[in-house]
């Protein structure tokens, strides 16, 4: 999957770590949580917020919380 970081202002977010990668066992409950992205910006203010979206899955299985990276 690619994850798309959105930020409308003149410094690009940056991500914690440079690459993410999680193993999830297909007995994992629904709803577990598998793994968190994280982004800083150095802008200020509303052009510091960042939004996480998943985008180009390969499956409906996964969902990203928009705010948090989860």
């Amino acid at each position: 999957m690619t994850i798309s970081l959105l930020d409308v202002n003149d410094n690009a977010p940056e991500f914690e770590r440079r690459m993410y990668s999680v193993s999830v066992s297909e007995a994992t409950p629904v709803g577990t949580s598998v793994g968190r992205v994280y982004a800083t910006s150095r802008d200020i203010g509303i052009n510091a917020d960042i939004s996480y979206t998943i985008v180009d899955a390969v499956t409906q299985d996964f969902d990203i919380n928009s705010k948090t990276g989860t």
